[in-house]
């Protein structure tokens, strides 16, 4: 178990504002052990290793969970009471599931072969089987058609929607009413995209205005979603009770820790919107500026950056509030320390005059039980035998004994 207490001490080290480098460096250890990942983090109850409870004991103290609450946290596996943490919107803990959770995931490098392989195999399909050429000018004439790319664009919304929908579905790392909240407003934009590609299909046209306005509408679905989930955090920030510097540490450090979720979701939203008016300029220069296909292909292509640049901002937010939030809860730590030089010295300091005074206001208990002794070593004389108890309270008391004649 001295694998899974090192884990466990650094994710201590982690929740404090330890650097997120450090804890997947740390991580990689698993990198080839999946068998020892699954053992250590899905079979082993906590409350049944003593020093595994003991350490989770201290991770629910630094996220300033309630003693009388922490007891329900122990009966649980290490990688189940990650889930729970999260689902309690403990909001560094996502990052420790994503870590673990990639040991299992496909590799970059086996999926980039995959497909490769993949590629490779219909490439020499086409050159051994001349019919396969009937197959590739069939595409050819699909994306060329009036209504090949609508097809196209259509078939993919509900096969990505299908996928998203049931990934979102099963993730039991998010809450309930949170998987609830995600499914309906894809649905939203899926109904608005399934219109658009439907009326697309039916004018025959290159693009219209009505249809771009409800690609336009789809996408601002999206912000929609993200102002929800920000009214959410706002209210779970509003209702905070009010701090002060006279607070303890944990608590600054989980004041610090709502407010990552309020940036987070602020910036996404701002993301967001700059992806719908982005948006909104490609699909108005694609209804108005004439040039039949090369309209189209240029407006695809913006499209298709607009996207990537909104992945990688994300991506990009995502990793730069992550690591303010790392930041801001060390140096939290370090003024707390200034300010308040000597707490932790007196928090030791009580505890160990508390050890000494249950030592000795405890009752010395001598067991004065005489045991028999076999015939053979009964003395022959009689014996007299002094014993001395020193009176003066002692963890290990003195006892003489003196044998006289």
């Amino acid at each position: 178990m001295n694998d899974l207490i090192d884990d466990l001490f650094c994710f201590e080290v982690y929740l404090k504002g330890g650097d997120t480098r450090e804890l997947k460096k740390h991580l990689q250890y698993y990198d080839n052990r999946l068998d020892e990942l699954k053992y250590n983090y899905r079979q082993v109850i906590i409350n049944s290793e003593p020093k595994v409870e003991t350490q989770i004991k201290t991770l629910l103290e630094v996220l300033n969970i309630p003693p009388e609450k922490r007891k329900d946290y122990l009966n649980l596996t290490v990688y189940n009471l990650l889930i729970k943490l999260n689902q309690e919107s403990h909001p560094q803990i996502a990052y420790i599931l994503k870590l673990l959770d990639e040991k299992k995931a496909i590799s970059k490098l086996k999926f980039f072969l995959g497909t490769l392989v993949a590629a490779s195999a219909f490439t020499i399909l086409l050159i051994i089987f001349p019919s396969f050429y009937n197959f590739f000018w069939t595409m050819e004439a699909l994306l060329t058609s009036v209504t090949g790319l609508p097809i196209l664009g259509l078939t993919y919304t509900l096969a990505d929607t299908f996928y998203q929908f049931y990934k979102t579905q099963t993730n039991v790392k998010s809450r309930l009413l949170n998987r609830l909240q995600d499914n309906f407003f894809l649905l939203c934009s899926t109904l608005i995209n399934i219109a658009a590609y439907s009326v697309w299909i039916v004018v025959a046209a290159p693009m219209t205005v009505l249809v771009a306005s409800l690609f336009v509408l789809a996408s601002v679905v999206n912000v929609l979603k993200e102002a929800a989930s920000l009214v959410q955090e706002y209210r779970r920030f509003r209702n905070l009770p009010p701090i002060h510097d006279s607070n303890p540490l944990l608590i600054h450090q989980a004041y610090i820790r709502q407010i990552y979720g309020f940036n987070k979701h602020r910036n996404i939203l701002f993301i967001n919107l700059a992806t719908s008016v982005l948006l909104v300029g490609v699909m108005a220069g694609w209804c108005f500026i004439p040039g039949g296909l090369v309209v189209t292909l240029g407006a695809l292509a913006g499209i298709g950056m607009i996207y990537g640049l909104q992945y990688w901002a994300l991506k990009v937010n995502e990793a730069s509030i992550r690591n303010n939030l790392q930041t801001q809860l060390k140096t939290k730590e370090r003024e707390y320390e200034r300010t308040h030089p000597n707490t932790e010295l007196k928090d030791e300091v009580s505890l160990a005059l508390s050890q000494l005074a249950s030592q000795v206001e405890q009752p010395q208990i001598v067991d004065t039980t005489i045991l028999e002794l076999p015939p053979s070593l009964v003395p022959q004389q009689n014996l007299e035998t002094i014993i001395t108890i020193d009176a003066q309270p002692s963890p290990t008391p003195q006892i003489n004994v003196t044998p006289g004649l």
